[in-house]
């Protein structure tokens, strides 16, 4: 019960952050890729509000690990919870690296450094995201009947 609560917390959570993240990534590439004259017409569609970084919910996995107790669970649902939560730890792993830049180089928001790092960071993250939330899509019917029974 509780990996349903977690999965579907994390899936509402990654939703509402890759909705911010699709459509500033577009922006944001175009952005720098663009001439000085471009960068003046796009400026104003470029509108930060933090970063954002996806969060996710652990405790369920965490605990479930060090009680040993997924073995009371089928192995199919072991499987594909253990993917999801490695390819949760990816996306923590490459936002991590990210804030860690920034925290060492504190950038400016308007700096040409920043908005690229920014880009490649976004650029990966929402190619990403929809995996995830797929991966999420399909684990939840699974969980829900393996509570049914």
């Amino acid at each position: 019960r509780q990996f349903r609560t977690e999965i579907a917390t994390n899936r509402d959570n990654l939703a509402v952050s890759a909705a911010y993240h699709v459509p500033l990534q577009k922006v944001l590439s175009q952005y720098v890729d663009a001439d000085a004259e471009g960068r003046k017409a796009l400026q104003s569609s470029l509108k930060f509000d933090n970063i954002r970084p996806p969060g996710f919910e652990r405790t369920a996995w965490d605990l479930s690990v060090t009680t040993e107790s997924l073995t009371y669970i089928d192995a199919e649902l072991a499987f594909v919870l253990s993917k999801i939560y490695t390819f949760q730890s990816h996306i923590d792993g490459l936002t991590g690296a990210f804030t860690d830049a920034m925290f060492r180089n504190p950038p400016s928001y308007e700096s040409e450094e920043f908005l690229r790092v920014v880009d490649v960071y976004y650029d990966d993250l929402v190619s990403m995201e929809p995996i995830l939330l797929e991966m999420y899509k399909q684990v939840l019917p699974l969980i829900d009947e393996a509570l049914a029974e």
